[in-house]
C-alpha cells in the first residue's frame, strides 16, 4: 500500500489534473512508469490497518497498525503489536525469509529502525531527505535486482 500522500499526487498527476492539492505532502512517482527511473535515493513509506493486530507499541498514535520503510534493498516493517519484520529484497524479492533478529543484519536493522522513527511522521521537506548513501540504489542495481526478482518468481512458481 502506498501512502496515500505519493499515490493521490500520482493520480493528479497523471490524470493531468494540475498541481498537487494545497497541503499535501509527497511527489508524484508516474515519471517511474514511463522510464524516467532514476535510482533510489529516497525512502517510500507504507502504512496499512490490519484487524487483527492490536497493541500499545510506541509509534504508533495515528490509529494505524503497521508501518514500513521501503529502501531500494531492503523493507522494514514494525506493527502495533511490536513484531517487526526485515527483507532483503535484493536476495529475497518475494520476501519469504524475515531477517529480522538475524546477526548478519544487526547493524542494517539498527539503521532501518532508526531510519523508521526518523521518517514515519515527517512532514515537508523533512519527507525528502536523502537515505544515507549506503542505502541508495542506483538505476543499474535496480535493474539488476528486478531481473533477479523475476527469475526468483520464475523459479518459486514454476514458470
Amino acid at each position: 500500500m502506498l501512502n496515500d500522500v505519493l499515490t493521490s499526487d500520482y493520480y493528479i498527476d497523471t490524470a493531468q489534473a494540475g498541481s498537487t492539492l494545497r497541503g499535501m505532502d509527497g511527489e508524484s512517482k508516474a515519471g517511474l512508469l514511463y522510464g524516467a527511473d532514476r535510482g533510489w535515493s529516497y525512502p517510500m513509506l507504507t502504512e496499512g490497518l490490519l484487524k487483527d493486530v492490536h497493541g500499545p507499541a510506541k509509534g504508533f498514535g495515528s490509529g494505524l497498525t503497521e508501518i514500513g520503510i521501503r529502501t531500494g534493498r531492503y523493507k522494514y516493517v514494525r506493527y502495533a503489536n511490536g513484531d517487526r519484520e526485515l527483507y532483503d529484497l535484493a536476495t529475497d524479492p518475494l520476501e519469504l525469509e524475515s531477517r529480522i533478529d538475524e546477526p548478519g543484519y544487526g547493524t542494517v536493522q539498527r539503521d532501518l529502525d532508526r531510519l523508521w522513527w526518523e521518517y514515519k511522521d515527517c512532514r515537508g521537506e523533512a519527507c525528502r531527505a536523502p537515505l544515507p548513501a549506503s542505502y541508495q540504489r542506483t538505476k543499474r542495481q535496480l535493474v539488476n535486482q528486478v531481473v533477479h526478482a523475476r527469475h526468483e518468481v520464475g523459479r518459486y512458481y514454476g514458470e
